[in-house]
């Protein structure tokens, strides 16, 4: 009774020990590739070391150059916005005074009165600059109440290593760089 139990006559049993072969075969191949050592060798993990140094040091230049050139260019945009904020605040005669623009290393100062030194410290408003941005020319310029006219004109040149720019300041106010 036992014998009958376990035999089927249509159950192929060939087809079941090729499926246990085949299945045994993938463990000998998976335990065989387990077994095998896998990793990175010194000489590759040096190449590669040595080619990101390489990448380093030729792209360091190029963001340098690239890193004084934006300073230049912020310190010529946040100088422009300065000077056309501060006449627009002397048009509007907010807070019924003058409006100027001081320039010092590392700091553009829009403030509110006749000239800097006696100012109104409370409604600065200071922008920061790359200390490494030299300025030259004017220094201090007043805006007008009410007409918004400057009272110095001329230009400030902004140099950094290997690029400069120049604001200059008309005697209607217009503001060109």
């Amino acid at each position: 009774m036992l014998s009958t139990f376990f035999f089927y006559p249509d159950f192929d049993y060939y087809g079941i020990i090729a499926i246990m072969e085949a299945v045994l075969n993938v463990k000998q191949v998976r335990n065989t590739l387990i077994d095998q050592r896998s990793g990175f060798t010194l000489v590759e993990l040096l190449v590669v070391i040595g080619l990101i140094a390489m990448i380093g040091i030729f792209s360091a230049p190029v963001y340098q150059n690239f890193q004084n050139r934006t300073d230049v260019d912020i310190a010529a945009a946040t100088l422009t916005n300065s000077f056309r904020l501060a006449q627009a605040h002397a048009m509007d005669m907010v807070g019924d005074q003058s409006w100027g623009v001081h320039l010092s290393v590392g700091t553009i100062v829009i403030f509110r009165g006749a000239s800097y030194a006696t100012r109104d410290v409370p409604f600065d408003d200071v922008y920061t600059i790359s200390s490494d941005v030299q300025l030259t020319g004017l220094s201090e310029v007043v805006f007008s109440k009410m007409h918004g006219l400057p009272s110095t004109i001329g230009s400030v040149t902004m140099q950094e290593t290997g690029r400069s720019m120049t604001v200059s300041l008309n005697s209607l106010g217009v503001v060109s760089f």
